[in-house]
């Protein structure tokens, strides 16, 4: 959807239109639409779409092709020209048109008129939700995968346009020309070769690959213990994408070697980069995390993002596990959350959250190597049984997956206490029966800080933070 700022200072938000106007709401060629709409300001009208931002279309191709045809005065002339845009017409109040959708904010339709203009498309809100929301066949609200904003039912369409008397939502945004809720919502799209000239499935996989490697290599260049400032939504966008793939997965991978290990990070970002420096970086080279990204340090943001960043660019090449900190009621208290509100808001933790319920538990490296962040648990009779651990899930205070991401080996033989208050500790004896019960040769796991072999047939060794 292109859209330009109108020339009458004195135009609102949302467009009061008769229903023989002409309202552009699709992506079309710039040029003509400029041209027409100057020439004929009274017939045509332009809505802001969510490519009308500069966090957008910084990326996708338009300042690309601002800076190669002129310069980037020309780019940043425009952002100012878009920030001024309209963002909704009403046509003769019966018929809504916007780029997205409707939001949980909105309740009428003053609430569009009182939107400043000009502004920039926020993260999160009214006008991000006019933008960026999609109908779905779920009812109610629900989070989107575009990782921005929400999707919305088919109750809230009725329910919305009962209330403010309309009989028709007409939207952009998604391909297709396509009718929703027994014709009470349309999308129209009118770009044949958006996204490329070939398949678009194809082109818009390419693009969002385009967005999750210029994330990644923002945070490599984050060296020098600064911060690396990412946008809210970018930030989301990795926390939905990874969610997903993270659930395809199943709870127990099957890895194969070579394959480099590696312990807790806990937010220590450098050391993070230190150890792709010196052991290469994906695609070159296969990884294994442990769990505990974040907490304790100071860039946790940044250690977090780069690996979800890793994991959605190469799935098959980088592989993470949960740690006994990936957990709300655990990194609420040692810095993660702290570190989320100071730097964006509640709702990024929140947004972490969901996707650490997500992730794997344990791995299985050729079939011999068992790899996990805690330990073994008395519940724990044969893989198969966490295979069978239900996500996304909280980490309960006790049982197999509390175990598995909590317990401890010790020199002292059977199942004991642990003095860490949650779960257990195991003796040699316990690693043995397991190990020949089950086939195996190792076990791999983090959670205590040093690098070392807690028995001496090497069946237990903790990869050092």
């Amino acid at each position: 959807m292109v859209a330009i700022l109108p020339l009458k200072a004195t135009m609102v938000a949302i467009l009061p239109l008769k229903a023989t106007s002409f309202l552009v709401i699709m992506l079309i060629e710039a040029n003509t639409v400029w041209r027409q709409y100057i020439r004929y300001p009274d017939k045509v009208f332009l809505l802001r779409g969510n490519h009308e931002d500069l966090k957008i279309n910084r990326v996708y191709g338009f300042y690309d092709e601002c800076k190669r045809r002129f310069n980037i005065r020309i780019w940043k002339v425009f952002t100012e020209c878009f920030n001024g845009l309209p963002v909704a017409a009403l046509v003769d109040e019966k018929i809504l048109c916007i780029h997205g959708g409707l939001s949980p904010e909105l309740e009428n339709l003053s609430q569009i008129e009182e939107v400043k203009r000009p502004t920039e498309i926020p993260d999160h809100g009214l006008l991000c939700d006019l933008l960026w929301s999609d109908p779905t066949q779920m009812e109610g609200w629900s989070g989107s995968d575009r990782g921005v904003s929400c999707t919305f039912g088919v109750d809230i369409v009725y329910e919305f346009l009962k209330k403010n008397g309309l009989d028709l939502i007409c939207k952009g945004h998604q391909d297709d020309y396509e009718f929703f809720g027994e014709r009470r919502l349309v999308t129209i799209f009118l770009a044949p070769n958006y996204g490329g000239e070939f398949d678009n499935a194809e082109s818009v996989h390419k693009m969002e690959k385009k967005v999750v490697e210029d994330i990644i290599w923002r945070l490599l260049d984050g060296k020098g213990g600064k911060h690396v400032q990412l946008f809210e939504s970018e930030i989301r966008h990795l926390c939905i994408n990874a969610r997903q793939i993270f659930l395809s997965e199943p709870n127990l991978l099957h890895l194969h070697a070579p394959i480099r290990i590696c312990g807790d990070i806990h937010g220590q970002y450098q050391d993070l980069l230190r150890l792709f420096e010196y052991g290469g970086y994906p695609p070159s080279e296969n990884y294994l995390f442990l769990g505990d990204y974040v907490d304790r340090g100071k860039h946790s943001l940044e250690t977090i993002c780069l690996l979800l960043a890793f994991k959605i660019r190469y799935p098959d090449k980088v592989f993470l596990l949960r740690g006994n900190h990936e957990d709300p009621k655990i990194n609420r208290v040692y810095g993660f959350y702290d570190e989320c509100k100071r730097r964006f808001n509640v709702r990024i933790w929140k947004i972490f959250t969901e996707c650490f319920n997500c992730l794997p538990v344990a791995a299985l490296v050729d079939e011999k190597i068992l790899c996990m962040h805690g330990g073994l648990s008395p519940e724990l009779e044969n893989l198969s049984q966490i295979e069978e651990i239900k996500r996304p899930t909280e980490i309960p205070d006790n049982g197999l997956l509390c175990d598995l991401l909590w317990s401890d080996p010790t020199q002292t033989e059977g199942w004991s206490g642990s003095d860490r208050g949650v779960s257990c500790t195991f003796g040699a004896d316990i690693v043995y029966e397991f190990l020949k019960k089950n086939d195996l040769d190792l076990i791999c796991r983090g959670h205590q800080s040093s690098f070392h072999e807690t028995f001496t047939s090497k069946t237990v060794k903790p990869v050092s933070e």
